[in-house]
């Protein structure tokens, strides 16, 4: 039974177990991101341009699209991909792969963080499993979301045990904030989760944060220079009604959000992502309950992160700063509300799921 006290058994135990229950329905039809972004994409026909990809958006420029969202690594995976085979089937497995590849990434942060080998496996099976990652999972175009994560994740995991961070650390570190952050806007909160979990002194951590805000600033940098601006003011197929209110009114149906999000990732008894695009029926429908609810729990979350210590306090901050880009509390996120965007605040939730259990 030694086998059971060895970190690489559950890896490889938690790598086939999180990438095999995606191995199905491999062939079925293409919806509509991914036929614009992976089929029809203009980049990738008659072959794929390299130049292409780092020089439009992440749909290469579709008349479907012409809205800038600029996410190069995602798309030269596919693109890289493509150039071999554009076999739908092979693309799926790339994304179980990838996933598999976070949930491992995320057991090893988990003990790096100091927890226990059984609850760190449990941690990450427990995310491996959630049912809100399906649809980042299941359309190729959404690895944009697990390969941003999976990037931050690797580097909270590097510096969670050092100490001091050599001149090498840093360039690790800072290559790893880059592909997160040019794989998708979900990563550009790295350069406030870098000094949430690294160790040493103060100085280090605040290199940290400044290092993790340069990459932010050089993606959104290159995104003006090759696309002329830096967020899309909407998207082809659907108008977050979110974008066409302000102050107080958008507040208010933010708020909205988070009871439905808290439900998805902790207790996932239905699926948000309606293909109808009137997603809650937001801003038509009026929800004064919702919105209470929501506050409530943000005031909550917020008295946790003050009262709570060690890795309790990190795991709330890490599912709370996670979840900021989709909020719609900062800026009106592109997109009404979707469980793909959740897939990086999971990643707090399965650690303070963890540390409850434990």
């Amino acid at each position: 039974m030694q086998y059971l006290k060895s970190p690489i058994f559950f890896a490889v135990l938690l790598f086939v177990v999180s990438t095999g229950i995606f191995l199905r329905g491999l062939n079925y039809p293409l919806l509509l991101d991914d036929l614009y972004a992976v089929k029809e994409n203009p980049c990738f026909e008659p072959e794929v341009r390299i130049s292409c990809i780092f020089t439009s958006n992440n749909w290469g420029g579709h008349e479907k699209n012409p809205y800038p969202l600029y996410r190069p690594v995602s798309s030269l995976s596919i693109g890289l991909t493509a150039s071999f085979t554009k076999d739908i089937g092979v693309l799926r497995i790339q994304n179980a792969v990838i996933y598999g590849l976070l949930c491992v990434a995320i057991f090893v942060f988990f003990i790096r963080l100091g927890l226990p080998l059984f609850w760190s496996f449990f941690g990450a099976f427990w995310f491996s499993l959630h049912p809100v990652h399906v649809e980042a999972v299941r359309f190729i175009v959404n690895r944009e979301e697990m390969l941003a994560s999976l990037f931050v994740v690797l580097a909270l995991a590097y510096t969670a045990r050092k100490q001091r961070l050599s001149f090498y650390g840093y360039v690790m570190v800072f290559l790893l904030s880059m592909l997160a952050v040019f794989s998708k806007e979900s990563a550009f909160t790295i350069f406030l989760l870098l000094p949430l979990f690294a160790l040493g002194r103060q100085k280090q951590r605040a290199l940290l944060f400044l290092q993790g805000l340069f990459s932010v600033c050089m993606s959104l940098a290159v995104r003006w220079l090759v696309l002329g601006r830096w967020f899309p003011d909407k998207i082809a197929w659907q108008d977050n009604p979110l974008l066409l209110v302000s102050g107080i009114e958008r507040l208010y149906h933010a708020l909205r959000l988070i009871p439905p999000a808290l439900n998805a990732l902790f207790l996932p008894t239905g699926f948000t992502v309606d293909y109808s695009f009137d997603v809650l029926g937001i801003p038509r429908e009026q929800g004064t309950l919702e919105a209470l609810s929501g506050l409530f729990a943000l005031v909550f979350t917020g008295f946790l992160a003050l009262k709570s210590e060690g890795l309790a306090r990190k795991a709330v901050l890490l599912a709370l700063v996670s979840y900021l880009p989709v909020s719609s509390l900062v800026v009106p996120s592109t997109i009404i509300f979707s469980e793909r965007g959740l897939l990086p605040c999971s990643i707090g939730c399965a650690l303070l799921v963890a540390l409850l259990f434990q």
